[in-house]
């Protein structure tokens, strides 16, 4: 059976929101029609969620409100920033997948922005900054030595750079004159 043009079908004492209920057809194809006539929540004017459903009968399921995720393929938490690595919009995280596209080398756990930076030879940036071993952190290079600047007994003393930075001075035992 067909309801009347503009009609506003009714079903269980309410109201359709631009539709009719199932076993009815809209014959005027300018009023909108309901996608679902079983759930009022889907409609023409309904607000789209992630329930994957097309609550605004668009034709489209839960466009819009999905989050993009990232592939996480070192496990470390943070999702790769390479413009090449695989993306997921879902409405929930699958696994493997990070909301954040800020690790910087998503093949070694331990680099990723919630690492700190160290200072190391390879020149590795850590913490995903975009400045491997910064000058305000690193003072001198791992193995490096050089005498102690510092006056009285340490002043024959070595001092060694470890992590980046110069070490106490140690001096060797002289025997007195």
């Amino acid at each position: 059976a067909s309801a009347a043009p503009q009609q506003t079908c009714q079903v269980a004492g309410r109201e359709f929101v631009g539709g009719c209920p199932a076993g009815f057809t809209n014959i005027d194809p300018t009023v909108s029609a309901d996608c679902n006539d079983t759930s009022a929540a889907e409609r023409p004017t309904a607000t789209e969620t992630c329930n994957e459903r097309d609550d605004d009968c668009d034709g489209t399921t839960d466009e819009g409100v999905q989050t993009r995720y990232w592939r996480d393929a070192d496990g470390d938490g943070f999702g790769s920033a390479d413009v090449a690595a695989e993306t997921v919009d879902a409405c929930i995280r699958p696994d493997g997948f990070q909301p954040t596209k800020t690790d910087c080398n998503d093949a070694r756990g331990g680099i990723n922005p919630g690492v700190p930076e160290i200072c190391d030879a390879g020149g590795e940036d850590e913490n995903c900054d975009g400045v491997a071993n910064p000058a305000s952190l690193c003072t001198c290079t791992n193995g490096e030595t050089r005498g102690c600047t510092q006056s009285g007994v340490c002043a024959g003393g070595t001092e060694a750079c470890s992590g980046g930075a110069w070490e106490m001075c140690s001096i060797q035992p002289v025997a007195e004159v």
